[in-house]
């Protein structure tokens, strides 16, 4: 019997290309457009930390203790940044997707999506917010302009399985604010 030791990602991805204002899914079929129509976002347990993302290579962060307090930026000469990290499930494709970077449109539009999060009760009936991406908005950023995802809340739902909180993934409170 062969070990099927698959070349393939060992956590599936989603990416905001701001170029094309689109989000992809990385996973073993290769970079794929998606829609965020009915992704379920798992907002209570966001994190958020300092991030570097090197051509090739695994991302590396330096977690935040919680929302409110952030980590210090490493010193290494590095090109640090901030960032998050999250949990999703999108609904035409098995297993948890990760959402994580320091690309500005995108947290700009996660940033923004928290506070509506927040401002809808934060979860606290237990359910996990919907979501829908119905465009981008272009922004200016110094010199640049970037893309920025339009995430609002369609609904709410029980966690999905795939999701599940079993293994250590501690609930963050509800009222802290997402602190980039």
């Amino acid at each position: 019997m062969p070990l099927n030791l698959s070349s393939g990602n060992a956590v599936n991805h989603i990416r905001w290309m701001a170029q094309s204002a689109e989000f992809v899914s990385v996973d073993d079929d290769g970079k794929v457009p998606i829609s965020i129509d009915g992704a379920v976002f798992d907002l209570p347990n966001i994190s958020t930390g300092c991030g570097i993302f090197g051509e090739g290579m695994a991302p590396e962060w330096v977690m935040d203790q919680n929302l409110k307090v952030k980590a210090p930026r490493p010193s290494d000469g590095r090109d640090w940044r901030r960032g998050f990290h999250l949990k999703l499930a999108l609904p035409d494709k098995a297993g948890a997707y990760e959402f994580a970077t320091t690309a500005v449109g995108a947290i700009n539009g996660v940033a923004a999506l928290y506070d509506a999060f927040e401002q809808q009760g934060g979860g606290a009936s237990g359910k996990l917010p919907v979501i829908k991406c119905s465009g981008a908005g272009h922004i200016k950023i110094g010199k640049g302009a970037t893309q920025v995802p339009q995430l609002t809340i369609s609904g709410w739902t029980d966690r999905p399985p795939e999701l599940s909180t079993e293994g250590g993934n501690p609930e963050l409170p509800f009222d802290d604010e997402i602190n980039l």
